[in-house]
């Protein structure tokens, strides 16, 4: 490579820095939370309810996230573990933990959320698994996902129907 080619950006590279709207990160979080939609809960991994999981929710904002170019950075404010006997000689491990993510645009301004992470596991895993909720939280809260589920209250349906059954 000459020293000329060196320092040209490509075609490529630069129609996409020319096309690229200038936003602050409060317009790209807008934009991307308009441009989002809804996110069903799913039910899986034999759970008898409906949630909104990390992997499910990553993959619905990545593609987003990437073309208005936002990104997040975790800063662990607190992280604490108890152990405690589950039976049979089991020990569960909880990890807690309250996480700053701030979210950065291009030009370096940023936006913080904070948010608790709670998870209990039986091997090593709790503290991955805290974060994962803490991150799931600041995603569905930053970019306010719906679920295009309608609210009990909306339907009439009384929640604790089946606390009234067990009674």
């Amino acid at each position: 490579m000459t020293e000329e080619t060196e320092k040209k950006p490509t075609r490529a590279r630069a129609a996409k820095v020319e096309e690229a709207p200038t936003m602050n990160i409060y317009q790209r979080i807008a934009a991307i939370s308009r441009e989002a939609g809804a996110l069903a809960p799913e039910a899986k991994g034999g759970v008898p309810f409906a949630f909104r999981g990390i992997d499910g929710t990553v993959a619905h904002l990545s593609g987003l996230l990437n073309q208005y170019e936002v990104f997040a950075v975790p800063q662990i404010q607190s992280h604490i573990i108890t152990e405690r006997e589950a039976g049979n000689n089991r020990i569960v491990k909880t990890a807690q933990v309250e996480v700053k993510y701030i979210f950065f645009g291009p030009d370096g301004d940023s936006v913080e959320v904070t948010t608790p992470g709670l998870a209990d596991d039986f091997a090593d895993r709790a503290s991955a698994q805290a974060m994962s909720v803490a991150f799931r939280i600041a995603l569905l809260q930053l970019f306010h996902l719906p679920t295009h589920t309608r609210e009990p209250e909306e339907t009439g349906e009384d929640v604790l129907q089946n606390r009234g059954a067990a009674a």
